[in-house]
Formats: C-alpha cells, structure tokens, sequence
C-alpha cells in the first residue's frame, strides 16, 4: 500500500463590535484533490475514494 498526504484546511473567524455574535468556520478537507483509494475501494472510480469536501458554519448569537 502506498503513503496518501492529505492537507486540510480550517478556518475561524469571530466578529467584533457590532458582530460580536458572529461566528464563520470555513473548511476544506483534501486541499489538492489528490485521487486515492481507502478501504475497501478496489478501484480508483470506487464510489468509496475520498476526495475534496468544502463545509461552512455560519452563527450568529444575540
């Protein structure tokens, strides 16, 4: 089996002021897109490959 470097990415930011209930998390997961097999995929078209996944969160309390 060979070695998969995955990089990722998180992102945080807190509002200020007026925005101080703001809260935005923004994250990407696989950066590179990079194509590689987990198991039990058997192949690289295998529905179970990862590849790259966006998420955002998005709060406000007041």
């Amino acid at each position: 089996t060979s070695t998969a470097t995955v990089y990722n990415f998180n992102g945080h930011y807190q509002g200020g002021g007026q925005l101080s209930g703001l809260n935005i998390r923004v994250s990407v997961d696989n950066i590179t897109n990079k194509r590689y097999l987990r198991a039990p995929a058997s192949s690289a078209t295998d529905p179970s490959e990862l590849g790259r996944n966006y998420k955002l969160a998005l709060s406000y309390q007041f």
